[in-house]
């Protein structure tokens, strides 16, 4: 039986997508999570305690305030905030982002989670900040600091859209210094488009060999994100998920193979 991952993004965003995630873990139709560590509670941290083994991180560099103080990162904060991806990467281009303050943040967000008693099993990033020129180098220094040895391949199936061909491009140039971390052999992101399609789903999982990563963001309410994190989290908890895994002849694990 070949194997599959399917990571839930975004654990600690909030309460609709917290009791998501766990009740996906529990019921166990998702193999592991990702922790944004600068939106996470620590009361939230603790009901993630018991999936600890399946636990990762989901460094944010782009959205909504940082752990560390603000005044020290001002290359990729204003107002108290991060200044988002697309400021991001104009500022990485110009040459404009201070690696050290990269490093501070990502630094703090890898401390708050193994405080909490986490041994964070691997690591991904909001918006694939990972794959960003310069973000890319020190994050992996920073993740090899810790020695997290597995890291999300964002190299996604899915290139109908602008955002997805870019991740694409992006995997392409800065893929060498994630190579010495354990990666899946693709990255499937069937949930991140509009008109989700669970017969191409299966298809796919058919298809492809080796370890897959299916990500996914579920939530029990819909936010105001473009994903539809409710149908996804529904889809989930579904037997056509479970007759999925069994006529595609996967069976989950989480980033540990």
């Amino acid at each position: 039986m070949r194997k599959l991952i399917v990571n839930a993004d975004d654990y600690g965003l909030s309460n609709s997508v917290n009791k998501a995630i766990l009740n996906l873990l529990e019921s166990e139709r998702i193999s592991s999570t990702t922790v944004l560590a600068n939106y996470a509670s620590s009361h939230a941290l603790q009901q993630l305690l018991p999936f600890k083994n399946q636990a990762g991180i989901h460094l944010n560099l782009v959205e909504g305030k940082p752990i560390c103080d603000p005044d020290l990162l001002p290359s990729i904060t204003e107002n108290g905030c991060f200044i988002g991806s697309k400021k991001m990467l104009k500022r990485l281009i110009l040459h404009r982002i201070n690696p050290a303050e990269v490093a501070m943040e990502v630094r703090a967000q890898i401390i708050k989670v193994k405080e909490a008693g986490f041994p964070i099993t691997h690591a991904d990033s909001h918006q694939h900040t990972h794959t960003f020129p310069l973000l890319s180098s020190i994050i992996a220094e920073e993740l090899s600091r810790f020695s997290i040895q597995y890291i999300r391949y964002s190299k996604p199936d899915n290139r109908d859209s602008a955002r997805m061909k870019m991740l694409f491009g992006l995997q392409l140039f800065f893929s060498s210094t994630q190579k010495k971390f354990k990666r899946p052999s693709a990255l499937l992101s069937d949930f991140s488009i509009p008109n989700f399609n669970p017969q191409l789903l299966e298809k796919k999982l058919k298809k492809y060999p080796g370890v897959v990563e299916l990500m996914c963001h579920p939530s029990v309410e819909n936010d105001r994100s473009y994903l539809n994190k409710k149908r996804d989290y529904e889809f989930l908890q579904s037997d056509d998920w479970l007759n999925i895994l069994k006529t595609s002849n996967r069976s989950l694990i989480p980033f540990n193979f």
